[in-house]
């Protein structure tokens, strides 16, 4: 029996990631894990649950998303990465960094789902 994916969010406590959240619970084949504070919060939680998608938002303390980031896809490459960026700047350094796809914040949230909703669609194809 397949269970369904697992989706992460490493951000800062606060109203943005409060609101990831709340979307995420609106996908009812996706299972949303508790959040990850910081980077040492997130590569534990990787490891021991392999989450098939991870949400980074840029607000994590000290710009340690770009760092998380490079660790994620070089241990966990099945893992995939949906960088949330402030600008587009931001953006090129996470594409560069391995995200699997970026978005820039403020967005709608039907794009957001609409993203997600595909990530989970590769993630269940690959048999993941």
């Amino acid at each position: 029996m397949q269970t369904n994916p697992s989706i992460m969010i490493a951000a800062k406590p606060g109203v943005e990631r409060d609101g990831f959240q709340a979307v995420l619970t609106a996908i009812p084949q996706a299972k949303v894990m508790d959040p990850a504070n910081d980077d040492v919060a997130a590569l534990k939680a990787v490891a021991e649950h392999r989450p098939a998608l991870i949400l980074l938002d840029t607000n994590l303390p000290d710009y340690q998303v770009w760092t998380l980031l490079k660790q994620l896809k070089a241990q966990w490459p099945q893992v995939q990465c949906l960088v949330l960026a402030d600008n587009r700047q931001q953006r090129q350094i996470a594409q560069a960094a391995g995200a699997d796809h970026v978005l820039i914040k403020g967005c709608q949230a039907k794009e957001f789902y609409a993203n997600i909703n595909g990530m989970l669609s590769r993630h269940r194809k690959s048999g993941q």
